[in-house]
């Protein structure tokens, strides 16, 4: 279930039924991802409502500024787990300060017997 936008880079949160309007920030739009099921992410991104490039990556690739340097002024969409490396990168090179990094915010909803489930095999795992 999609429950929003979050940027990455100022704390903004865009709920579901305003995430339309985003596409107005930018004239252009990228979708970059770093994962194994990229059709997966970018069909997850229809939601948005923005028309948007792919820049698709290895899974776990490792970004570097040439990756980055491109997309500025852009609005970039990516996963939580490229916004980690994508923000660290940002934060810490000059040229990408006016990065603007977007991440579809998701819950799961597990019906009563998927949970217990999803309990027990955690059970199994934790040790003390």
């Amino acid at each position: 279930k999609i429950t929003g936008l979050a940027n990455r880079m100022t704390g903004e949160r865009v709920d579901p039924a305003q995430m339309h309007g985003i596409g107005a920030r930018h004239e252009r739009w990228v979708a970059i991802s770093g994962i194994a099921n990229a059709e997966g992410f970018h069909a997850s991104l229809g939601g948005v409502g923005v028309e948007f490039e792919r820049h698709v990556f290895a899974d776990h690739h490792a970004y570097c500024l040439g990756d980055l340097l491109p997309l500025q002024g852009a609005g970039v969409l990516t996963t939580s787990k490229d916004a980690v490396k994508i923000c660290q990168l940002a934060a810490a090179d000059a040229n990408l300060q006016n990065l603007d990094v977007w991440v579809l915010e998701r819950t799961i909803d597990l019906n009563d017997e998927a949970r217990q489930q999803l309990d027990s095999l955690i059970a199994t795992r934790v040790t003390k």
